[in-house]
């Protein structure tokens, strides 16, 4: 097994998979049909084009400061045919980090006014997490900032009890990716499956925006739920 480092640039502000890429790094390039990874085997380097000013990337990369890297790692396998190919279990990188939101809330806030994306609280001393997703991120951060709002009895949330539990200083909050809302489902179960989040009772993502579960879906909440109370009444 050999392990690549995969580079995906994009435009700073780019809803990430909901358009195309601008892949700007590798010399020789092997793409998914999905779009989703691309793997390079050699460097290449690029000049900077913006007229004011240029950034830096690792192995000399130059590219404009206009420009956001997002950066994935995973296996290289070869087949039994002795072809290369690439397997799907990557760890992503939050494209934004929030490392004390019980300082950030203002900021979180406005920063993410408008934007559409999957979200992840991350306790810092135990490493559990919450993957969550909003088509209006700052409405949904609002309402995590809100005391009375996480309080509410009926709203009986694993990450609402953790962060009254700990405190907001004790999680960092992290922004996986902004996407388009017609992608927000399957972005977020992406998410759930790679990164398997604690917090979260139920492992399929819903949607606040008129999402319809397939009948196999709905089963499996069922099952899930009905766990759920056979838990709780054992106790």
């Amino acid at each position: 097994i050999k392990f690549v480092g995969m580079y995906l640039i994009h435009i700073r502000n780019f809803r990430v998979f909901s358009g195309l890429f601008i892949i700007l790094i590798f010399r020789s390039l092997i793409l998914k049909p999905n779009n989703y990874f691309t793997v390079g085997t050699k460097h290449n380097t690029i000049p900077c084009k913006n007229p004011i000013r240029c950034g830096s990337y690792p192995s000399g990369i130059r590219v404009g400061i206009g420009l956001l890297a997002r950066h994935y790692v995973s296996r290289m396998i070869s087949a039994s045919n002795g072809q290369r190919t690439m397997s799907i279990s990557s760890k992503p990188v939050p494209v934004q980090v929030y490392l004390n939101p019980d300082k950030e809330k203002e900021f979180i806030v406005n920063e993410n006014k408008g934007r559409t994306g999957i979200y992840r609280w991350v306790h810092i001393e135990s490493g559990k997490s919450y993957i969550g997703s909003a088509k209006n991120l700052n409405i949904r951060f609002k309402q995590y900032f809100n005391y009375n709002h996480i309080t509410y009895p009926k709203r009986n949330m694993r990450i609402y009890k953790a962060l009254l539990k700990y405190g907001y200083a004790e999680f960092r909050l992290e922004i996986l990716e902004y996407c388009s809302p017609e992608l927000l489902i399957e972005r977020e179960q992406f998410y759930f499956d790679t990164l398997i989040p604690e917090y979260n009772i139920l492992k399929i993502a819903g949607s606040p925006i008129g999402y319809r579960h397939s009948e196999a879906s709905k089963k499996l909440i069922s099952l899930a739920l009905k766990n759920i109370k056979v838990s709780e009444s054992s106790r």
